[in-house]
């Protein structure tokens, strides 16, 4: 188990590096990206999304009945500057709870743990000014 989330852990900081990469069909200011987007995730699912000039990039996992979010929050151009390192964080939730992320201009990422914590629910907004 430890050797797996290790892997997902890599995985995660590794999409986060891959810079300018962005989701099918979007472009930024067009109504598809300001559009609140909701997407259902299984365990160890990567879940991704960009908060300004951060790209948050993790997975869950179903720990004790709940679901353990590890998110990863990077700059998203390469280089970053030295005083902007990536940040781990990790989040516990039980089933029925839910939290936001929300970058400095307002984008916002709702992370809701499902039933047994099974599954993940991720609504990704952009900012009300966009």
């Amino acid at each position: 188990m430890i050797r797996v989330l290790t892997a997902l852990a890599g995985i995660a900081i590794a999409a986060v590096a891959a810079a300018g990469l962005t989701l099918a069909g979007e472009r930024p200011g067009t109504p598809a990206a300001r559009a609140p987007l909701a997407e259902t995730f299984g365990a160890a699912e990567v879940i991704r999304h960009d908060l300004g000039s951060k790209r948050a990039v993790g997975y869950f996992v179903a720990v004790d009945g709940g679901c353990r979010v590890t998110l990863v929050v990077a700059e998203v151009t390469l280089p970053a500057p030295a005083q902007d390192q990536p940040a781990r964080l990790t989040i516990s939730l039980r089933p029925g709870e839910q939290t936001e992320v929300v970058g400095a201009a307002g984008e916002r990422l709702t992370l809701s743990c499902g039933p047994e914590a099974k599954t993940m629910q991720v609504v990704r907004a952009a900012s009300p000014r966009s």
